[in-house]
């Protein structure tokens, strides 16, 4: 999937670091998607047992999630930017 995003001057040189970091690491990173704080929960676990039962001790999982999905009922976001808004400044 390919984005069109904006960029200010000042900003390209970080900005095009951090995209060529992220397409090399892309291969090794899995994206999970969950709609609850439950369904997550059960990913991770999940996951968590297989990586153990096929790598013990030298498995290792980053995860990372916005707190405002979890807690904030969706009616009451429409002051807030949505998880997949695609903008740098």
């Amino acid at each position: 999937m390919a984005y069109n995003i904006i960029v200010k001057a000042d900003k390209f040189i970080k900005v095009r670091g951090v995209l060529e970091q992220s397409t090399k690491y892309k291969p090794f990173l899995f994206m999970l998607p969950f709609e609850s704080l439950g369904e997550y929960l059960w990913f991770l676990r999940g996951v968590s047992t297989e990586l153990h039962t096929i790598l013990g001790s030298r498995a290792m999982i980053y995860s990372a999630a916005a707190v405002t999905d979890f807690y904030i009922p969706q009616r009451e976001m429409v002051y807030m930017l949505p998880t997949d808004f695609k903008q740098c400044d």
